[in-house]
């Protein structure tokens, strides 16, 4: 507001703006958007899958734009990742949300197989069951270890998984993303 000219400057130079995982900008991104979007401003975003309110994600951001005059919302539906088991079961979480989107998503690639939840205090008793229990019950039922792939967000808990992966003789692979290390 302060500084109309390099906001015109903004506004010449991108002509649009478009802005992925919107739910979860804060206060200050939602009104810096506000100040240099000119009209072609395409926000990507779910509702749904706000997970940064501990660092100012503000939810609200994105439900207020539900009222702006030209609005086009475009509903992606149709999950092509999960099987139904695990979008059913995200739907019932979701459904405890106090502002939840009115999306009805749906997988496309079936049931898929019943679900196991593991519930752990910690990393150590969260790899011990990965390794212990849950392998060797895929192994038990016909699965080859190269059909194994075990995906981890957190560091942590990858060194051990790794850690028992080494006591178990089991073979395995590591692989890393090297632009995320």
């Amino acid at each position: 507001k302060k500084e109309p000219r390099v906001r015109k400057e903004i506004q010449d130079k991108y002509k649009y703006i478009l802005i992925d995982e919107y739910q979860d900008t804060n206060k200050l991104q939602d009104e810096i958007v506000k100040l240099i979007e000119s009209g072609n401003l395409m926000l990507v975003g779910d509702v749904n899958q706000s997970i940064y309110k501990f660092r100012g994600g503000d939810i609200e951001n994105i439900l207020n734009y539900r009222n702006r005059e030209g609005l086009h919302i475009f509903r992606l539906e149709n999950n092509y990742r999960s099987s139904g088991r695990i979008v059913e079961v995200s739907k019932e979480v979701i459904s405890k949300n106090q502002n939840r989107g009115e999306l009805e998503v749906k997988s496309v690639r079936g049931m898929g197989d019943k679900l196991k939840i593991c519930r752990s205090d910690t990393r150590s008793v969260e790899a011990d069951y990965i390794i212990n229990e849950y392998i060797p019950e895929l192994l038990s039922k016909g699965s080859k270890l190269s059909d194994i792939a075990i995906l981890y967000r957190n560091h942590e808990l990858g060194q051990e998984i790794e850690k028992l992966m080494m006591k178990t003789g089991y073979n395995y692979e590591l692989k890393r993303d090297k632009k995320l290390v």
